[in-house]
């Protein structure tokens, strides 16, 4: 993913939330670590985001403009409101706290990273690459035709690319102190 060079173009895709949640933070921490990303950091719920980091919505909001699975990159946080402002593919959008710091109706934040997603949330989905660098425990059937056929002009699943993921900086020992 990160040796394609094309972060807004790709992404990476696993079977488990726990898998996505595992590569989203390490995604960040690299992108932390090569200066990809402002210096302000907005945590919510344990996940930092800075200007840069590349979102997935989780939920729809009719008055924002937002709708569940809608991609973007942030482009300013506001500490002070608590407010995250993204590019959704060229609509600017305003999230203000009490968006970001609700659930959606599973329990989850209504804003995650974007670098990975499971293959239910990429059904549908056309990027410039795929990258699958988990190993699928059910890799036959409708698990391996959403990565397979997501990515154009590619997708790719290797063990490099298994071993690339294992040396991503892991974010729980890379993790900025922050205040959120």
């Amino acid at each position: 993913w990160w040796a394609a060079g094309d972060p807004v173009g790709a992404v990476m895709i696993g079977q488990r939330t726990v898998d996505v949640a595992d590569l989203n933070g390490r995604a960040h921490a690299l992108m932390r670590a090569a200066g990809a990303l402002g210096e302000e950091e907005l945590v919510v719920d344990g996940v930092a985001f800075s200007p840069g980091d590349r979102v997935l919505v989780r939920r729809n909001d009719r008055r924002l403009g937002v709708v569940n699975g809608d991609r973007g990159i942030v482009t300013r946080v506001d500490l002070a409101q608590r407010r995250i402002e993204l590019d959704l593919s060229g609509q600017r959008v305003a999230l203000p706290r009490e968006f970001i710091e609700s659930s959606t109706r599973h329990g989850g934040g209504s804003l995650m990273h974007g670098y990975a997603m499971t293959i239910h949330l990429a059904q549908g989905m056309t990027c410039r690459q795929t990258f699958v660098p988990y190993a699928m425990r059910n890799p036959s059937g409708a698990a391996s035709c959403v990565p397979v056929t997501s990515g154009r002009p590619s997708t790719r699943a290797s063990r490099r690319l298994l071993s690339a993921v294992a040396s991503m900086p892991n974010p729980e020992t890379t993790r900025s102190r922050s205040p959120g």
